[in-house]
């Protein structure tokens, strides 16, 4: 914090002498503005908080503010006090290279920090004596009330006896709640254990088969006690939502009188009846709140002396040990538990002083930039205006106050923790020889040894026979070969320069493609899913401009056979619907293509290519002919080598899980192989529907007819192998569809391999996050569920989860009732939409809304042009400015997006920049202009632990590796390359 050095004994003596005084005079200032604020309010209102009578001993106005007066004469007497002692200590200063102002501004820093909370806990005090204040002021003027067929009183008791008792199941609720949320369970979910999945069967001799069994033992118990706590929240929300009935029912007796009464203002008493009662119920739920939460420092102490809860199984998602021990301890597991998304607190609030340093630099240069160049481009602003040098040093100013500015006790001590888990959890990784990955569909980590793993690995190259072994790194000729091509075709005009610089590879970033797996933990043996990391290879360019000109293609000739999203697919059976073809027998046929990227045949995908954009009517794509478009695409399959481990592989057959462009070919190659299944259901009028290698049909023949068909398209190519499921009840992508006679059932679907994993609530991402998360799942909830008990369930498996990631029930019922405010009651005691009729009201609006996916598949079909056979370079590049002359006035002018590194230390971060943008240019035209603030994320556990690239010199071949070093060693040599460079 200061930068400095007590390297003395005394200088360390009295700096602890001087922060101890410092401490109590900022807690004593804080404790007279609260007792001088209740004096305050106290005579305005002739009122005093409860804490004062009990205080003072007596309920007598007088005696109670004589009795607050002296304690507040005692609380300044300590203040002067305290201050004699910080003068007097100031005399024997022996520091002579800080001043003492500086030092003492550094120390009330800290102790700010550490003491912040004091300043929150009286200001909830005060609002709290505030709104009692109100409440009872209120329930007098309700009593001066004279009704003559109603007695307001007996009402209110009713009222009050209904919530007193939803009060005591709320806490029972609560509670429960609260043991999820400390891992400790009640011990009869503990006793399921025996009962569920005895272990009576071990195999012998063989490893590998016992870690399956002992893991099949554990999801089998897991997923039970999640059942049977399904059951208790869903029996606690039964009954506090049937008092909430009761109480509604009072409530509209009560109107029903009230406004029948000519004597009063009937709606005014009732309105004051109903704030009464708000007031009410609310302090009844914050008495509850805080009673639990005083038990969770108990609960937490029980679990550590339990020996039991060690070695049950939670309901809390984990990851996948695929060893016989664990040679992890509990913070360290726990800490594996929180999952690959999770970010440690406070990165950098541990790393050396010239690290942050490094930090703040980047930052501010990131903004900077950013402000600067478009207040040049669009404000025409000069560079080296004074105003931007001004608004420079302000941020550099707050940005240096922020990242030194000290952390609470907790907050470093927390951030040490992390930190160390993670080091530690490394090293053993190593130790161990041990593997950490991220499980395909399963969100969590798989842990096994890097020998099994690897056997898994070759097991999937020998099954696909898609990838040959090279001897020699390739690198460079493929590099050469993307850049020939490129020239080539730029030399004959078959592209626009823009294209082509769009195409070119990055000499200084470009490297080999690496490969990598994930664990399919959810099948037998745990075969893995290849991913193929090509963000730098050499014809990543080439695959992501093909992309961005073909895909829009597909989506527009394609969208009536594509399954965009679940949304989609529901939008689309409704319309089946509606044309009277579903019936009580109608069926349902799912299947997927295996291994779809790996076995397309490479010549055959490229033939299907152009036929596809011939069939549709192009000759040209951007101006690129359809025999330039097969070399492009050609180059990107054919030149897809990768390294894995220590060696290097080549793919023969099929194209890159990873590079953009391969997934637009596989969708067109199947638009040729489905064509057979698209004519006989159209022939039918049933749907066809595909989501890349997953198709959903619908069938009103026998099942006998549909399997025929479906075995028939097994043959029609070698490549191309079905694996189909039917019947009246099938899951597809994430939704759950059932025909019951007649009538159509979609709700969300869960897969059975995938845990119930969100981000955790610990991690370190900006607070909107996790408020965007919950309402994300209650958004798919509500456009799944086709009836109101299906919505209901998935709330509470939605609830669960958030629990099940440390979630406060706080901060979940806070985001449900903001979600569905304006479609429930304020007078229901938990935030759930009561009826039918308040679901089907929030789905009619949100079914009207398109999904992200479906936005953005209709702003690529946008994108295409009318006329891709007359481009000319000029009118290309002529159109291109015109576009962008356009939007400089109508979107970019008025929107600056920067964005900054989030930590929770820097949670004021956004307002501040903010502040200083506005301070800067106040009085200008600049400031009509809406600054967007967004945020990037420090590394994850994810990035922290897994590690799948492979050596640098690997990646690059190894001459240019070497000569990369001596270039940086010599100038001048350093100056002939990037000639030859900028030559070829």
């Amino acid at each position: 914090i200061i930068n400095y050095n007590f390297k003395k004994k005394e200088e360390r003596i009295f700096l602890c002498r001087r922060l101890d005084l410092l401490d109590k005079y900022y807690y004593l200032q804080v404790h007279q503005q609260l007792w001088q604020s209740y004096s305050d309010i106290g005579i305005q209102q002739h009122r005093w908080p409860d804490q004062l009578y009990t205080m003072a001993k007596t309920n007598d106005f007088q005696i109670c503010q004589k009795y607050l007066d002296n304690h507040i004469i005692i609380i300044k007497k300590e203040i002067d006090t305290c201050h004699i002692q910080l003068n007097n200590q100031a005399q024997s200063y022996p520091v002579t290279t800080l001043s003492l102002d500086q030092l003492d501004h550094y120390l009330k820093a800290f102790v700010d920090c550490q003491r912040k909370y004091l300043s929150m806990r009286n200001n909830k005090q005060l609002q709290k004596f505030i709104d009692n204040f109100h409440d009872k002021q209120l329930f007098e003027t309700i009593s001066t009330y004279h009704l003559t067929i109603v007695d307001q009183n007996q009402y209110i008791n009713r009222l009050m006896s209904i919530r007193e008792k939803q009060a005591t199941i709320y806490e029972e609720l609560l509670m429960l709640e609260m043991r999820v949320l400390c891992k400790f369970l009640p011990k009869n979910f503990d006793q399921l254990e025996r009962f569920i999945a005895p272990m009576i069967y071990s195999p012998l001799n063989n490893d590998q088969k016992m870690i399956e069994v002992r893991n099949k033992r554990y999801k089998t118990i897991q997923e039970a006690k999640r059942i049977w706590l399904n059951v208790f929240l869903k029996s606690y929300e039964v009954q506090l939502q049937e008092y909430d009935q009761q109480y509604e029912n009072e409530f509209l007796q009560l109107e029903s009188h009230l406004l029948n009464n000519t004597n009063i203002n009937g709606s005014c008493v009732y309105e004051q009846i109903q704030q009464h009662m708000n007031y009410q119920t609310n302090k009844l739920k914050q008495q509850v709140t805080m009673k639990i939460r005083s038990l969770r420092g108990i609960l937490i102490k029980n679990r550590r002396r339990s020996s039991s809860a060690k070695n049950t199984v939670g309901v809390w998602p984990e990851p996948y040990l695929d060893l016989l021990t664990n040679v992890f301890n509990r913070y360290e597991w726990k800490y594996l538990s929180f999952g690959p998304s999770c970010i440690r607190i406070n990165q950098s609030a541990i790393r050396p002083r010239h690290q942050q340093e490094i930090a703040i630099q980047k930052d501010h240069k990131s903004i900077y930039e950013k402000v600067r160049s478009h207040l040049n481009e669009h404000y025409f602003v000069p560079m080296t205006a004074t105003i931007l040098k001004q608004y420079s040093s302000q941020l550099l100013h707050d940005l240096n106050l922020s990242y030194f500015s000290p952390l609470s006790y907790n907050d470093q001590t927390l951030a040490l923790k992390q930190a160390k888990k993670v080091v530690s959890i490394q090293r053993k990784i190593k130790k161990h020889h041990l593997i950490l990955r991220v499980t395909d569909k399963g969100y969590n980590f798989y842990i096994g040894t890097e020998k099994e793993f690897d056997k898994k690995a070759q097991n999937f190259f020998q099954d696909t026979k898609a990838f040959i072994e090279l001897k020699e790194n390739p690198f460079n000729k493929i590099q050469d070969n993307v850049i020939h091509l490129l020239n080539q075709i730029r030399a004959k005009n078959f592209i626009f320069q823009w294209q082509y610089n769009k195409m070119m590879p990055n000499r200084i970033k470009c490297q080999l493609a690496h490969l990598y797996f994930n664990p399919k933990t959810h099948k037998d043996g745990i075969p893995v899913r290849p991913i193929e990391n090509t963000i730098n290879a050499p014809t990543t360019n080439v695959s992501n401009y093909l992309d961005e000109i073909i895909r829009p293609i597909f989506d527009k000739e394609c969208q009536n056979t594509t399954i965009i999203d679940g949304t989609s697919l529901i939008q689309t059976l409704h319309q089946y619907m509606r044309k009277g073809l579903f019936k009580s027998t109608t069926l349902f046929c799912t299947f997927d293509i295996r291994n779809l990227y790996t076995m397309l045949p490479q010549e055959e995908a490229l033939d299907i290519l152009v036929e596809f954009l011939h069939v549709h009517g192009y000759t040209k794509v951007k101006g690129i002919p359809l025999e330039t478009i097969r070399l492009l695409a050609s180059i990107v399959l054919k030149e897809n080598v990768f390294v894995y481990g220590k060696k290097i592989y080549q793919q023969v057959l099929g194209g890159a899980m990873g590079s953009s462009f391969t997934l637009t070919l596989a969708n067109i190659f199947l638009w040729k192989w489905q064509k057979e299944l698209v004519r006989r259901q159209d022939m039918t009028c049933e749907y066809y529907g595909r989501y890349i290698d997953d198709v959903f049909i619908t069938w009103n023949k026998s099942e006998n007819a549909l399997k025929q068909i479906l075995e028939n398209a097994n043959t029609w190519h070698p490549n191309i192998k079905l694996e189909y499921k039917i019947g009246k009840s099938l899951p597809f992508l994430d939704i759950l569809l059932s025909n019951n006679n007649g009538t159509l059932s979609t709700s969300v679907y869960h897969k059975p391999a995938a845990e119930p994993y969100v981000v955790p609530f610990i991690s370190d991402h900006p607070r909107h996050v996790f408020e965007n998360i919950v309402q994300t799942s209650l958004r798919r909830a509500i456009k799944y569920s086709s009836t109101f008990q299906l919505f209901n369930d998935e709330t509470r498996y939605i609830k669960s989860t958030f629990l099940y990631n440390g979630y406060p029930s706080s901060f979940i019922d806070k985001t449900f009732r903001k979600f569905f405010s304006g479609h429930i009651s304020s007078r229901s005691f938990l935030p759930f939409l009561e009826n039918e009729a308040q679901f089907l009201q929030m789905r009619i609006a949100l079914s009207g809304q398109p999904s992200r996916q479906q936005s953005q598949v209709e702003m690529r079909i946008a994108t295409l042009a009318t006329d891709n056979d007359h481009l000319i370079e000029e009118l290309d590049k002529k159109q291109e400015f015109t576009v962008q002359e356009k939007h400089k006035q109508n979107e970019f002018q008025k929107k600056l997006i920067i964005h900054y590194t989030h930590e929770k230390r820097f949670n004021a971060r956004k307002r501040e920049l903010h502040r200083i943008f506005q301070e800067t240019f106040a009085n200008t035209q600049i400031i009509e202009t809406k600054l967007i603030v967004g945020n990037r994320n420090q590394k994850s556990t994810m990035k922290e632990l897994i590690r799948k690239r492979p050596r640098q010199a690997v990646l690059k071949n190894k001459v240019e590796a070497n000569g990369n070093r001596k270039t940086s060693r010599h100038p001048q040599l350093n100056q002939k390359n990037q000639q030859n460079n900028n030559q070829i």
